[in-house]
């Protein structure tokens, strides 16, 4: 289905650049039947008129958009193709190609479509807003705030802009300027539009609760609850406000959008003791995820009889030799489900990303561990040979980049001509733990740097061997990825450079990370800045380098 990001111009009909009166009348059928929401009947009627009439450019960027709406994006990119061809002015065929093109992530290609559009037709707003949330999409914070500008230039009351731009703001960590947009925005929403969810979302990110439960209350029984939940849990996540927020993350499992829900059939384990019967901890979320989680599966393992881990295949030798007293499953999720049938004793589940819930109810609640995962023994001494032939000095493992697009990937991911500043030392043997890159990357660090990095790119693609470097190693230095989560549940010394406004993971204020004591942050003081960050590193590593000489 089409997403909601983008806005396809649907009031084109009324503007029709040629043809007939038998046209006309055909168009105006098609958007009535569409009002009333029959758009199989609405489509069947401009199809009909393609066939009479195959030149006509309205007709075929109409038949588009109900393409579009059905999430059929081929066929919707082919027919606003063709009513360019016959038509190459109509912007609102360049605008809907746009979105065409973003739906099959063609994200660039889509960009040019809109900006064509513009071209033809400054004064098309839905063209400007499809530029802004495209860019809002890929995370290019400078793009996006221009973007919106050009909106409010245009339409200066449009109060869903405010609150976007407002919330781009939050991302950057301008905060007093994210409030002044929202405010402006709820002026004008007071007028015109009731208040929506992503007014939570950014006095959620802010950090005013009071201000999020007003709208929270405004919003009960006309959005969907679960998505408003998930907005308060983060930020109270992000606070550190655990009792008030593991309860309101229960709503992920009942988002329509990226739901962790498994569809087992076992009753929702409540955390009471369970003697005779088995646990099935079920896996969630991206590998990152399931490390951190795994601090308390010892916890739920000591209160049942039997406990059954289900994990990343990936992550399986790992857990396994880490935790004992469970039987640990490697699992492709989505994969089916005949593996229960190994285990009839299983009575309940649990998702693991509720397990914080019974056990982390307050930061004195997080142990202060040395380590919950387990390397190999004899990996580890294996890569501390391995590494002490590299030459004199410290082992550092070094990763610049984490997440995917949709994970902030732009705002966590270090340059490498930023990233090259720290590595300018003879007194240190540099590892990469850049899992993605092929080697090249780690070149072109080296020649920035004017330093070797040593790359085992074999060990990376295995988790147990990962574990067992990382653990051989004096120190790692990283970006927000799940190398983070990997050295922390190890029990190995990480510094992580986090942008402006961080994930919830890593909190919002402090050098600490409570699910990780070996973790010491360094957090980016103006977005997209990483030099003061760089600087302090640097500093930290002279003192640590001076130490071990």
């Amino acid at each position: 289905m089409l997403s909601r990001f983008f806005k396809v111009v649907w009031d084109s009909v009324l503007r029709r650049p040629s043809g007939s009166a038998a046209t006309d009348i055909l168009l105006e059928r098609a958007r009535q039947l569409r009002a009333e929401g029959n758009l199989g009947a609405a489509r069947r009627t401009l199809e009909e008129g393609i066939r009479r009439f195959p030149d006509e450019a309205q007709l075929l960027n109409n038949l588009g958009m109900l393409q579009l709406a059905d999430g059929d994006f081929p066929a919707a990119e082919r027919n606003f193709r063709r009513a360019l061809e016959v038509y190459p002015s109509l912007a609102q065929a360049h605008s809907n190609l746009g979105i065409a093109l973003c739906e099959q992530h063609r994200a660039a290609e889509g960009l040019q479509a809109f900006r064509r559009a513009i071209a033809v037709d400054s004064q098309l707003l839905a063209a400007r807003e499809n530029v802004a949330a495209l860019l809002t999409r890929e995370n290019d914070y400078p793009g996006a705030l221009d973007a919106w500008d050009s909106v409010l230039r245009l339409e200066p009351r449009h109060a869903d802009a405010h609150a976007a731009k407002g919330l781009l703001l939050v991302g950057a960590g301008l905060f007093a300027e994210a409030r002044e947009q929202l405010a402006h925005a709820r002026r004008l929403k007071l007028d015109t539009q009731p208040l929506t969810l992503l007014e939570v979302s950014i006095e959620a990110a802010i950090g005013d609760v009071a201000a999020a439960r007003f709208v929270l209350e405004r919003l009960r029984g006309r959005e969907p609850d679960a998505e408003i939940e998930w907005q308060l849990a983060l930020l109270h996540l992000s606070q550190g406000n655990f009792a008030e927020g593991w309860p309101l993350y229960e709503a992920r499992l009942r988002r329509e959008l990226e739901s962790p829900r498994r569809a087992y059939a076992f009753p929702d384990w409540d955390g009471s003791p369970l003697d005779g019967h088995a646990l099935l901890i079920m896996a969630e979320q991206g590998l990152g995820d399931e490390i951190m989680f795994a601090s308390c599966l010892a916890d739920a393992a000591a209160r049942v009889s039997r406990c059954v881990i289900e994990c990343d295949p990936r992550l399986a030798p790992l857990f396994a030799r880490s935790f004992t007293q469970a039987e640990v499953v490697g699992h492709v999720r989505g994969t089916g489900h005949d593996w229960l049938k190994r285990h009839p004793d299983i009575a309940y589940q649990i998702h693991a990303g509720s397990l914080p819930r019974l056990f982390r109810a307050s930061r004195d609640d997080f142990p202060r561990h040395d380590g919950y995962l387990r390397a190999d023994g004899a990996r580890v001494s294996a890569w501390r040979a391995r590494l002490a032939a590299l030459g004199r000095g410290l082992k550092i493992g070094i990763a610049w980049s984490g997440g995917l697009r949709h994970t902030r990937r732009a705002l966590r991911s270090i340059p490498l001509s930023d990233f090259s500043q720290l590595l300018g030392r003879r007194d240190v043997q540099f590892v990469s733990l850049q899992h993605d890159d092929d080697g090249r990357q780690a070149q072109q660090l080296a020649e920035l740097a004017g330093t070797p990095v040593h790359l085992f790119a074999g060990s990376l693609a295995d988790m147990d061997e990962s574990a067992a470097l990382i653990t051989a190693l004096d120190l790692v230095i990283t970006a927000c990825s799940a190398v983070v989560h990997l050295t922390g549940a190890l029990g190995a010394r990480a510094w992580v450079l986090t942008p402006r406004v961080a994930e919830w993971r890593y909190l919002n204020r402090g050098e600490a990370m409570p699910w990780y004591p070996s973790v010491r942050l360094f957090r980016q003081a103006r977005l997209g800045d990483w030099r003061p960050v760089i600087r302090e590193v640097n500093e930290k590593l002279e003192a640590l380098a001076a130490c071990r000489t």
